[in-house]
């Protein structure tokens, strides 16, 4: 018996810690710009509306987004659809080696 105790212990303590993240960055609102480009660094960059501090840095009033992202199709997506639609996004990001914010999660809402 105790030793069912300690794998449900160990296994709760597992999920616990696979779902929770400390982001550098969260925001939401609605995007008012998207650029996109093919050169440097910030490939694809999102704003929001009312929002000039996005990024906790002095680098970038902007969250970005790498075309080598995982799920990076389903997350350009997931903006584009939300921008098109007038729909708010909550936007998660981390600093990444040089203080910009990198992209990490995003959820649209109605």
């Amino acid at each position: 018996m105790k030793a069912v105790k300690a794998i449900c212990t160990a296994l709760s303590l597992f999920a616990v810690s696979a779902f929770s993240h400390a982001w550098d960055s969260s925001v939401s609102g609605k995007i008012s710009q998207i650029d996109s480009t093919t050169y440097g660094a910030y490939e694809i960059r999102i704003s929001l509306e009312n929002q000039p501090n996005i990024c906790p840095s002095p680098l970038a009033n902007f969250v970005y987004l790498k075309s080598t992202a995982n799920n990076f199709k389903a997350t350009y997506a997931t903006l584009l659809t939300a921008f098109a639609n007038d729909k708010a996004v909550s936007l998660y990001s981390n600093k990444d080696s040089a203080g910009a914010c990198e992209l990490i999660y995003v959820i649209m809402t109605k």
